[in-house]
Formats: C-alpha cells, sequence, structure tokens
C-alpha cells in the first residue's frame, strides 16, 4: 500500500481467498482495514471489484465503507473503515454469550442493515458471525462485512429471484441448500442463525443430519435447544428461521417485532408476554388498502427518522402504511405463539 500513499500495519485476518491488514493513510494518519488478493488470481481480482462496486453504492450505518480500489501487476487492495472490535463470531469465543439487552441491540442494527439492503435489492449471501463486524471494542455498533458473495437482483430484466449458491453452507437458507428459487430473504435465515448465535455461542442445528435435512424438506424447523433465551427473542429468531420462504417475514417487518419496542425491557422479562407491550392493541383504525405482498418489494416502508424530518402531510400520509406493518407483525407473533389459528397466515408473498 505504500505506492499509495498507505503505512502497512498488522495482520487482522487471512481468508480462503484474501488477507485483510490495518493500514494508515499518510496524509491524515487515518486507519482503515484493506483486503489483499494476488494479481495473479484473475478470478479473485474481479470478485473484489464487484465488491468494490457494490460497496460504493450502498451508504448506511450498519454496512461497512470502502473508501478506495488500488490494483496494480502484483495485487489488487480493497481498502475499508477499520473496524476495531473484531468479528461476533471472535468476541462470543473470547467472552461468551451476549447479554440479552446487547443482542436485541445488535439484532436490531443487523436487521436494519438487511432491511436497507433489501430495499436496494442486494443480497449479501454471505451474513455469518465471521461477516459481522465491531465497529468499537465496545459491542454496541455492529457493521455487515465481506461483500464478495453480494449480488444486485436486476431490476432492468424483471428478475426477482436467483437461482446461483454462494456462500457457507452452514447458513444457507433452505431453498438455498434445495436448489430452489430464493432471494433477499435467504439473509433474513442467516440473521436468524446469527442472533441465535449471540444468544447461545453455538448454531441451532450445527450437523446437517438426516433428521435435519428431513424436517426442512418438509416443511419444518429442526428441533432447536432454545436454553433460557426469552419468549419474545425465541420469537423473533423463529420468524427467521421460517422454513417457507413465502411465509417469512422481510427485514422491515421483524423490526416491528416487540423485542424492539420502547417496551422491550417488559417483553423480554416474562413468559407472559402480549402485543400490549408495545401499544399495538389499539392501532389506529385506518388501514393502508395496498397488496399486503408490497412488503416483500420493500413498496411499504417504515416510518424512521428520514419520515419524521418531512413535512406533516407527507407524514400522515405514510402512517397507514406504518401501522399496516405493525399489524403484520403482531398477527405473526400471534400465530407463532398460537394465540390465533395456524391456518391465518400473516402474509404470503407471490415471489
Amino acid at each position: 500500500m505504500a505506492a499509495w500513499g498507505y503505512e502497512m500495519g498488522a495482520l487482522l485476518g487471512v481468508g480462503s481467498m484474501a488477507s485483510v491488514y490495518k493500514v494508515t493513510r499518510h496524509s491524515d494518519r487515518k486507519e482503515f482495514a484493506a483486503k489483499c488478493v494476488p494479481a495473479a488470481e484473475m478470478e479473485q481480482v474481479r470478485e473484489l471489484r464487484r465488491e468494490y462496486e457494490i460497496l460504493k453504492m450502498l451508504d448506511h450505518g450498519c454496512v461497512v465503507r470502502a473508501t478506495e480500489m488500488y490494483a496494480r501487476h502484483s495485487d489488487a487492495w480493497l481498502c475499508m473503515e477499520l473496524c476495531r472490535g473484531g468479528s461476533i463470531e471472535d468476541r462470543i469465543k473470547e467472552h461468551g454469550v451476549f447479554s440479552d439487552h446487547i443482542v436485541v441491540q445488535l439484532a436490531r442494527q443487523l436487521l436494519e442493515g438487511a432491511n436497507y439492503l433489501a430495499r436496494k435489492r442486494v443480497v449479501h449471501r454471505d451474513i455469518k458471525p465471521m461477516n459481522l463486524l465491531l465497529l468499537q471494542e465496545e459491542p454496541t455498533q455492529l457493521k455487515i462485512a465481506d461483500f464478495n458473495a453480494a449480488k444486485q437482483l436486476g431490476c432492468r430484466t424483471g428478475c426477482t429471484v436467483m437461482l446461483s449458491a454462494r456462500g457457507t453452507q452452514l447458513y444457507a437458507a433452505p431453498e438455498l441448500r434445495f436448489g430452489l428459487q430464493w432471494n433477499e430473504r435467504v439473509d433474513v435465515w442467516a440473521c436468524g442463525l446469527c442472533i441465535f448465535g449471540m444468544l447461545r455461542a453455538r448454531h441451532p442445528f450445527p450437523s446437517a443430519t438426516h433428521q435435519h435435512i428431513c424436517a426442512l424438506q418438509q416443511g419444518r424447523l429442526p428441533s432447536v435447544d432454545w436454553g433460557d433465551i426469552s419468549k419474545p427473542m425465541c420469537n423473533l429468531v423463529k420468524q427467521c428461521l421460517t422454513v417457507d420462504m413465502r411465509d417469512r417475514p422481510v427485514p422491515m417487518e421483524l423490526l416491528e417485532h416487540c423485542v424492539f419496542s420502547t417496551s422491550n425491557k417488559a417483553a423480554l422479562g416474562g413468559a407472559a408476554v402480549g402485543w400490549h407491550v408495545v401499544g399495538l392493541a389499539n392501532t389506529a383504525a385506518t388501514e393502508c388498502h395496498g397488496p399486503a405482498s408490497l412488503v416483500t418489494c420493500c413498496l411499504l416502508m417504515m416510518q424512521r427518522k428520514d419520515d419524521l424530518d418531512c413535512p406533516k402531510p407527507l407524514q400522515q400520509s405514510r402512517l397507514p402504511c406504518t401501522h399496516a406493518m405493525q399489524k403484520l407483525a403482531k398477527r405473526r407473533y400471534q400465530r407463532l405463539e398460537g394465540e390465533v389459528s395456524q391456518s391465518n397466515v400473516a402474509w404470503t408473498s407471490p415471489i
């Protein structure tokens, strides 16, 4: 990196196709992480460039940022923001499971990042604890990293599903594992596995046994040892691990789950948890009359900080869609907990 004005630092990690180093820019002494691949491996260089092109179109607090890419005859480098806290996987190995409070915070950031990617029609395809980084030593800010396997779904061609498989088999959604059509919701499945790992320091079904495979093929979640995970958090993970992709909630809906409410302290407290804790029992009568399947296309937008900065008339026009999303989340929670009939599907997407 000296040729481009950087001072080489410590080796941060080594993967199957690249090495990552800490580098310091001479001009302002700012530190970055730089991924290096040898130029002789032309396919790896092309994949590094594709990763850079995807990262340059992304700008979100829960997604690692790329600054520049450099290439020469001997090697190619992708320069990114430095995450000093290491990966979630390394943190769990060193310190064990996270507290429920920290998991709620990190899970929300993970789903916020996944929701942003879904809105951009980007499929990460390799979300796993090793690719979730902590910005600082304190586990307060999570970044989704390593977009080597990422792909943007084409809009001009009308492509809404994919067939090519990439990523880590252990975190592959059932539709990926069995060679079916799939889309962005493979990332939701992986998010659920990561959240479970933060709580239990293990994979819910780590070995691909015949029993596990048969259960997934039959549309059932294999038996899971939930330990002492709270009921609301179990519900969240189970929603992410919905075997049927068509019924798996998108991140936008999962962000309305009661564990992320302002009353999540009460929600995490005991078994008798209802949706009254998030103030949804008396949702406004106004409905959003758009098709529920619009959720999967991310055409129903939640009310976020940028919405609050809009003029009030525009805010009010978005409220019905927000209420509709909250009701979808409420209905799914109740269905999973047996409070409503299992035949009462929360919503089903045509994709």
